[in-house]
Parts: structure tokens; sequence; C-alpha cells
């Protein structure tokens, strides 16, 4: 497994970037973005955008949700609706609509929706639950710049971060005006093997 970090160095917090790389199989990769996140009722979830590239196969982009067992239950087949903090309401058919792998596991298709998608806003995750509260989650804009560069830049294996990386900061991190010229300082990429 490959880990790929990106940080960035601007007035507030550094924003990290941590993208992962499995080989799911001879020439075929996964790459994907995981966080935990808690929805508007304190429950955890951990949040998996992730791509999959295979040879001669377009490339689709999926989101994974999990809670903790017992938790929560998604109802299937339901559509992912996505709002995002401009005001525009997306939808994301669900993957698992036949069948899931686990009652507390949500799937779904996010190709199409992410490519109407700004990398500024943040998004709000909304799906209604089995026995209890629907499902509200908030996905912050450090998160949302996380993803778009699992949407962007990795289109080939390996992937070339070093072409792409001060674009990617430049373009997908918002600055105040008065410091777009000179250009903020950042730190490069770092490509960091886990494996002996």
């Amino acid at each position: 497994m490959i880990l790929l970090l990106f940080q960035a160095t601007f007035l507030t917090p550094p924003a990290i970037a941590v993208l992962r790389q499995h080989q799911d199989a001879p020439g075929i990769m996964r790459y994907h973005s995981q966080e935990s996140l808690k929805d508007k009722s304190g429950r955890t979830w951990q949040v998996v955008l992730f791509k999959k590239i295979i040879p001669g196969q377009p490339t689709r982009l999926n989101l994974r949700l999990v809670g903790f067992p017992g938790m929560a239950e998604f109802t299937h087949p339901q559509f992912l609706e996505i709002a995002t903090a401009g005001g525009k309401l997306l939808t994301a058919p669900d993957v698992f609509a036949q069948a899931a792998p686990a009652p507390n596991v949500g799937q779904y298709d996010v190709t199409d929706v992410f490519a109407k998608l700004q990398a500024d806003e943040s998004l709000t995750l909304s799906i209604p639950l089995n026995h209890g509260q629907p499902l509200s989650l908030t996905i912050p804009k450090s998160l949302v710049i996380e993803w778009q560069l699992l949407i962007t830049e990795i289109e080939t294996d390996p992937p070339d971060f070093s072409r792409h990386l001060e674009k990617s900061i430049s373009n997908l991190i918002p600055q105040p005006p008065s410091l777009l010229d000179p250009p903020l300082p950042f730190k490069r990429g770092r490509v960091q093997s886990l494996s002996p």
C-alpha cells in the first residue's frame, strides 16, 4: 500500500490530504480517501471515496459510508442526496441496491455528481436509515479538496503527482485576494511506502 500526502501552508491551519493506494489484482489499482466524521446526531461514520482503475474500462467513483454495527441500518435501494453550500441538490444511485455486504454499509456511485461540484464549498450528505433518524453528514471544505485531488490527479498508474501538485494546491485552496501575489509557499507532496 502506498500513502500519498499533500500539505499546503497558508494563514489557517495546514490542510493535509491523505490518499491511499491498493493493488486489488495485477493491473487493477484502487485509490481512496478515508475520513471519520460525526453526523448531526453525534454518530461516527467512516467516509471513504474511492476510484478503481482497470485498464480498458471507464473509471467509476464510489462513496462508501460505514456506521458502527447495530448503530444504524441503510435502506436499499435508496438514492444519496448531496447538497452543496451553494444550494445545489444532487443525487447518487445506490450501488448496493440488490444486496449489501452488511446492514451498516452504504455505497453510492458519485461519478456524475462530482463532475458538477466545486472544490471550494462544503457538502451535506443525507439519506434515510431504517429504525432511526436519517443520516445527515457534513463534509468540510478540507475533505472536499482532498477528494478533488483524488478525482483529478490520479489518472495513471503510477500517478505522476509532481506535474500537478503546484497547480492543484493553487486551484483548490481558496486564498484571500491580498495574498494572491506573490504565491503562497507550500510543501511539495511526498510519496511514502508503507510496505516493507
